[in-house]
């Protein structure tokens, strides 16, 4: 897991992953997320809330925590739906810590 702020500078991280690196991973999450809440402005449909992206062999799940955004990394994406409904439950926990 992983938090960036919206300028793409890690902020906290927690786990391993052997082949991630974190800058550049946080850099990336933010400026996906930049682009998806300018096209979500553009379509007047309301605020980022999150965002799965999936491959081959890992997942990345992305939602806002405060100012900042989370980021959680995984090999199997089967476990998406779940990880999804117990993490925003969290949120407000999460934002009380940034």
């Amino acid at each position: 897991m992983v938090v960036v702020g919206r300028d793409g500078f890690v902020i906290e991280s927690v786990g391993y992953m052997p082949n991630a690196n974190l800058d550049v991973l946080g850099a990336a999450i933010a400026t996906a997320i930049q682009g998806i809440a300018e096209m979500g402005a553009e379509l007047t449909v309301g605020e980022f809330a999150d965002l799965f992206v999936t491959f081959k062999s890992a997942m990345i799940i992305c939602f806002p925590v405060g100012d900042a955004i989370c980021g959680i990394a995984g090999e199997d994406a089967s476990a998406l739906g779940l990880i999804r409904h117990k993490t925003h439950k969290l949120i407000p926990e999460l934002e009380q810590h940034l």
